[in-house]
């Protein structure tokens, strides 16, 4: 998907603001939000790589293909 830079970059001013407004209205430092944010973000490359792993390799075991 192509984004122009500008749009771009106010994307991430605005999403700079909510983080902040979200470690102020929880009482947490912005490092504990990004760290939790990090921790999403990893969490789902790694099931989406498990999913295409299973996919790819085991599922195809079930349907009688590479036996």
């Amino acid at each position: 998907m192509l984004v122009p830079t500008g749009v771009k970059s106010g994307i991430s001013v605005v999403t700079g603001i909510l983080l902040r407004f979200l470690a102020l209205v929880m009482r947490i430092t912005l490092d504990t939000v990004k760290a939790a944010i990090s921790l999403i973000t990893w969490t789902r490359v790694v099931l989406v790589t498990m999913g295409l792993i299973f996919l790819f390799v085991y599922a195809p075991h079930f349907y009688g293909y590479g036996d």
